[in-house]
């Protein structure tokens, strides 16, 4: 009795003892592994231009790396006006993502340039207005992260570059054959390859991590690029032309019996035509305000047409016809990532003509055969939005008619209102051209302001009309360079 409780004295604590440490280690035991963190986007803070921009960047650095989502490197030494091969260089060198570089513009307006780090290209212009450098700061503070946060999404880290230090990883130069080693037929002893390391692995890992979570960016993106500081448009327009009178004799008493005045129409002719745009502070410093005025010049040209007037008769009148147009202006644009939106003005002339013998004079007394030149001032608004390779645009505007040429010779009361609208679209070929479309309306409408009609009607019918339309409808197709 005394053994057995000796024994039972001696195993009871150790049971006991037993138990406890398995409840104290069971729940570390069954407790799952912590996930990993989520890796932090690698990005970089390049240079700023611009005068007293050393504040703004050390704000945006500031701000960046508050957020924890970012790991961010100051690399002043990074130009701001750089090219896409300078940023992917270094995007390799300091393992980043994506780069962001600035721009301040005299009214305090920052413009943010996020770089992809894949391959340098830009992946958008971001705009944060300030007006003064406190508004700027302030403005930095509460919405650069969401501003920016989009475009840092889409950086990808940049292919590993080999470095000094993987030379010690690569096998050794197989030694040659000598001839004490003649006899020795036995296989050559391989190499087994390096052993990864673990930092390796992680390299490998956060670029899987990158390619997975930033979006493929649209097939051919890389071709076109948002804004030019040159661009010529080279085009053919085919145009349907007709003048036509409002409130004529015989629309206003029909019982009258008056003549009906004879009308004009250009079924289709064609008009090659020239756009220029030229922007010459955007060659030096892309992201000043001076960048964005350009000064535009354009002309047309339309190709002699023969055109055989029937009265009706056995007599037919052949005349020629002649065209021709040109303007030149200036042009401000707003940037708003890669779309484009801009106001224009300019001074230039239209002028349609019909040469040959009218014949009759019941033709050359005809407005309608009039050489007409308009000479004008246009203003306006005009976009351009640009998907991926795709890009959709268009105009609208007005011309202030100074002078109606050869119909005031008939009216000289005349006034003449114009609209001036278009769509366009087009595909990026390559990096600086584009295969584009378009179709144009232009509109003149010409008020007579007619002296009140006489008792002596019959010598006045040709001449008499409230007023008239002389309208342009056509469609171009061209290539549109840009550079």
């Amino acid at each position: 009795m005394l053994i057995r409780l000796s024994l039972t004295r001696r195993i009871v604590p150790w049971l006991l003892s037993a138990l406890c440490l398995e409840l104290v280690s069971a729940p570390a035991l069954a407790r799952p592994k912590p996930t990993a963190a989520k890796a932090k986007r690698r990005i970089a803070v390049g240079a700023f231009s611009g005068p007293k921009s050393d504040a703004a960047r050390s704000a945006v650095l500031e701000t960046l790396k508050s957020e924890d989502e970012y790991d961010v490197t100051d690399a002043s030494d990074v130009a701001a006006e750089g090219d896409d091969k300078s940023y992917a260089k270094a995007s390799r060198s300091l393992r980043v993502q994506a780069i962001v570089t600035g721009a301040l513009k005299k009214n305090s307006t920052l413009v943010l340039s996020v770089h992809n780090g894949a391959d340098g290209s830009l992946i958008e212009d971001v705009e944060l207005k300030g007006g003064t450098p406190a508004k700027l700061a302030k403005n930095i503070e509460g919405s650069l992260i969401i501003s920016v946060a989009d475009s840092i999404a889409q950086g990808k880290a940049p292919r590993k570059a080999k470095s000094a230090d993987d030379d010690d990883d690569d096998p050794p130069p197989k030694p040659k054959k000598t001839d004490d080693d003649a006899g020795d037929d036995s296989p050559p002893k391989s190499h087994k390859p390096a052993k990864k390391t673990e930092d390796d692995s992680d390299d490998d890992k956060e670029a899987k991590e990158d390619d997975d979570a930033a979006p493929s960016p649209a097939k051919g993106s890389d071709k076109r690029k948002p804004h030019a500081a040159l661009e010529v448009l080279l085009a053919m327009r085919g145009t349907h032309r007709t003048f036509s009178y409002q409130d004529t004799l015989d629309q206003l008493h029909p019982a009258g019996n008056f003549p009906e005045p004879l009308a004009y129409t250009l079924p289709l002719g064609p008009f090659p035509f020239l756009d220029f745009t030229v922007y010459p502070f955007a060659f030096d410093d892309d992201r000043s305000a001076a960048a964005d005025i350009g000064l535009i010049a354009g002309g047309e040209l339309g190709i002699p047409l023969k055109a055989v007037i029937d009265q009706g008769g056995p007599t037919t009148t052949t005349i020629t016809t002649s065209s021709h147009q040109y303007y030149i202006g200036l042009r401000d644009r707003l940037r708003s990532g890669p779309h484009e939106f801009g106001i224009f003005g300019a001074f230039g002339q239209h002028a349609y003509k019909l040469n040959g013998n009218l014949g009759p004079p019941t033709l050359q007394d005809t407005p309608a055969l009039a050489d007409i030149t308009y000479t004008f001032f246009k203003v306006g608004a005009d976009m351009r939005l640009l998907f991926g390779d795709v890009f959709f645009g268009g105009h609208a505007g007005t011309r202030i008619v100074l002078d109606a040429g050869g119909i005031k010779q008939y009216f000289p009361n005349t006034k003449v209102q114009a609209i001036d609208v278009g769509l366009s679209g087009g595909y990026a070929l390559s990096s600086s051209v584009d295969l584009a479309i378009g179709f144009d309306l232009l509109r003149y409408g010409l008020d007579f302001n007619p002296i009140p009609v006489t008792a002596d009607i019959t010598s006045q019918s040709p001449k008499v009309a409230g007023g008239a339309v002389d309208q342009y409808l056509s469609g171009w197709l061209g290539l549109h360079f840009h550079f």
